[in-house]
C-alpha cells in the first residue's frame, strides 16, 4: 500500500511538472506571439506613415512681406494650410520684390496706394490702418526693402515653423495696419512676445548674416519656381510644379482650385 502510494505521488508530480512546463511554455509562446505581432504592427504604420509622408505634395505660399495684395491673401493662405494640413506639406517663400536698385522710401508709392488700398480691401477683406494711411505712408524716412522682413520671417521660421505663416502676416499687417518701419530691427521685437520668444532676443538673432543669405536664396528659388507676380501658389507632386493661383483668390475659389487639380 505504501509502495502504491509512492508510486502515485511520483506520478501526480510528474504530471504536475507537466502541466506546469506546458502552461509557462503556452505563456512564452503567446508572449513570443504578442511581440511579433507588435513588430508587425509597427512597421506596418511606420510603412504606411512614410507612404503618406512620399505622397503629400508641397504647396508654395510665393509671396512678398511688403506686397499689398499679399496681405490681403495671407489670411487665405492661413485658413487652407490649417484645414488641409493632411493633405500638402506647406512652405512659404519670399520672393524678393523690392530689394537692390528696387529699394526706395514708401514715399515714391504714396499716391499710388492712396488709391491701390481701396481696391485691397475691397476685394480681400483686410483694412489698412489710418497711422499707415495718415503718417507712414507720407514718411520719407520709412524705406521699402524686402530683406530684412525676409530675414525675420526665416528667423522665426527656425523656432517656430508651425506659426511662421501666421508670423508673416503679424508682419505685414505691422506694416500695413499699425504703421510700424519694416526696416528697423526694433519693429519686430514686439512682434514675437505673443509667441513665447524674447524680443531682445529674437532682434539679436536677426544680425546673423546667414538669415542675410537665406534671405537671398529664397529670392533665388522664387525665381526658379516661375514667379514673376506676387501673390502665387505653386504646387509639386511627383517632380512637376504646377502654378494654380496667381494673384488674389478668395478660399472657397482656392478649395476648388485645389480639388480640381487632384
Amino acid at each position: 500500500m505504501l509502495f502504491f502510494r509512492k508510486k502515485v505521488n511520483k506520478s501526480l508530480a510528474i504530471i504536475v511538472k507537466v502541466c506546469v512546463f506546458q502552461v509557462e511554455h503556452d505563456i512564452h509562446i503567446r508572449s513570443m506571439i504578442k511581440t511579433i505581432k507588435k513588430i508587425i504592427l509597427t512597421g506596418l504604420i511606420m510603412t504606411f506613415t512614410n507612404l503618406i509622408m512620399a505622397e503629400k505634395p508641397t504647396m508654395y505660399y510665393v509671396f512678398d512681406p511688403l506686397c499689398g495684395w499679399c496681405y490681403g491673401f495671407t489670411p487665405v493662405m492661413i485658413e487652407f494650410k490649417k484645414n488641409h494640413a493632411d493633405q500638402y506639406h506647406f512652405k512659404i517663400i519670399s520672393g524678393g520684390m523690392v530689394v537692390g536698385s528696387r529699394v526706395h522710401p514708401i514715399t515714391e508709392m504714396t499716391d499710388y496706394i492712396s488709391s491701390a488700398h481701396k481696391r485691397v480691401e475691397q476685394y480681400t477683406g483686410v483694412k489698412f490702418g489710418e497711422k499707415f494711411l495718415e503718417e507712414t505712408l507720407h514718411d520719407s524716412t520709412v524705406i521699402l526693402d524686402s530683406e530684412l522682413p525676409t530675414r525675420a520671417i526665416l528667423a522665426f521660421q527656425d523656432m517656430q515653423p508651425e506659426h511662421v505663416f501666421e508670423f508673416a502676416h503679424d508682419i505685414q499687417k505691422a506694416l500695413y495696419y499699425h504703421g510700424m518701419n519694416l526696416s528697423e530691427k526694433s519693429t519686430y521685437g514686439p512682434l514675437v512676445t505673443k509667441y513665447g520668444v524674447e524680443a531682445d532676443y529674437f532682434i539679436a538673432r536677426l544680425k546673423d548674416e546667414k538669415y542675410r543669405q537665406e534671405a537671398y536664396n529664397q529670392f533665388e528659388l522664387a525665381g526658379n519656381l516661375g514667379v514673376t507676380g506676387y501673390p502665387s501658389v505653386i504646387v509639386e507632386r511627383d517632380k512637376s510644379r504646377e502654378k494654380v493661383a496667381s494673384g488674389f483668390v478668395p478660399y472657397n475659389e482656392l478649395v476648388k482650385i485645389m480639388e480640381m487639380t487632384e
